[in-house]
């Protein structure tokens, strides 16, 4: 909580059986479910959710640049080659396989088939990678998906990005109270990660989470790290964020995957 926040104490003594940390797990659960805290699956159950509840979840990991990165600050003329591990092509196949097999119900999740592969160039998503097949294999894989009676999701993300996306600019990046952008000097592919400002994500998702939706991907959304990582605040004046404020845009991000594609997925 915040200085400027009200803040209140209730104290509960755990008796009896319950005077363990079962107990105080299970009266915590409880006070969750009677606040509406947490609202049970079975209460939050729609088409998208019953079928994946039911269905062998497949991700698969297209394509993607050395990581840690050989190239920490990358351009368009440096960046390292993309490995490419499975098209569009070898996608269908494997789901021609699964339907041999008899599976009945698969979900499969597509990750690295954005632009330079698993977090090659983002924020930038699109254009759909053209070494895997491009939109038109795209559009033609997730349609034979539905054929076959399986959904098809993909990977994207919303919390940080790489100087060498087309669409890159360092209003994007959330800033420290130096004003300096907060910078992750580990890395991953695309090279040196930014952290992006919570109200600049929702600003990307807003705009390019339908046109990834249009594609035809229907099923659980994947959103890479979100609910893993500690809410990402931010000092520029221009788009002050606290980590309260960060989590209700990473929550209004979750309710538009929701809604354009069925369901929100990350890890843990």
């Amino acid at each position: 909580r915040y200085p400027w926040e009200p803040i209140g104490i209730v104290l509960h003594t755990l008796q009896g059986n319950d005077a363990n940390y079962s107990g105080m797990a299970r009266w915590y659960r409880n006070l969750q479910l009677q606040s509406g805290a947490c609202v049970p699956l079975s209460q939050r159950m729609n088409e998208t959710l019953e079928y994946t509840m039911d269905s062998l979840y497949i991700r698969i990991r297209q394509a993607w640049k050395p990581a840690p990165p050989k190239v920490m600050e990358q351009t368009p003329e440096n960046e390292p080659e993309m490995r490419i591990a499975c098209t569009f092509e070898h996608v269908a196949r494997l789901m021609e396989a699964c339907k041999a097999q008899g599976i009945p119900k698969v979900e499969f999740c597509l990750v690295g088939w954005n632009r330079k592969g698993h977090d090659g160039r983002w924020p930038q998503i699109f254009p759909v990678e053209e070494e895997l097949g491009g939109e038109e294999k795209l559009r033609e894989l997730i349609k034979r998906a539905e054929e076959l009676g399986y959904h098809m999701v993909c990977h994207t993300n919303s919390t940080d990005g790489y100087s060498v996306a087309e669409n890159w600019s360092w209003d994007l990046a959330a800033k420290d109270r130096t004003g300096s952008p907060v910078i992750d000097m580990r890395g991953w592919s695309g090279g040196r990660m930014v952290h992006l400002c919570p109200q600049k994500a929702w600003e990307l998702a807003r705009r390019d989470l339908p046109s990834v939706a249009e594609l035809g991907f229907r099923g659980i959304h994947y959103i890479d790290v979100m609910t893993t990582v500690t809410p990402q605040d931010c000092w520029d004046p221009k788009h002050l964020v606290n980590r309260r404020e960060s989590v209700e845009y990473q929550k209004k991000i979750m309710a538009l995957s929701r809604e354009l594609f069925g369901g929100f997925s990350s890890e843990g």
